[in-house]
């Protein structure tokens, strides 16, 4: 479901962390680039690892477009 989701929305994907009771379909959420994918039941450090990684994605992207956009 979460590949039909992600071809339907195109180039522009959305930062998306994938909680999931379903190991086997981690690979395929790498191959959408999701940021991370996480296996119930999550533990907050776990949890507060993939925030981070999203908010340091947020961060370059916002640096590489104010350099870039002058």
């Amino acid at each position: 479901l979460t590949g039909l989701v992600f071809k339907k929305i195109g180039t522009q994907k959305p930062l998306t962390i994938i909680i999931s009771a379903y190991p086997n379909f981690a690979l395929e959420g790498f191959e959408l680039e999701v940021i991370d994918y996480l296996i119930k039941p999550v533990d907050f450090p776990r949890f507060k690892q993939a925030i981070d990684k999203t908010l340091s994605q947020i961060a370059y992207k916002k640096a590489y477009e104010a350099q870039h956009t002058s």
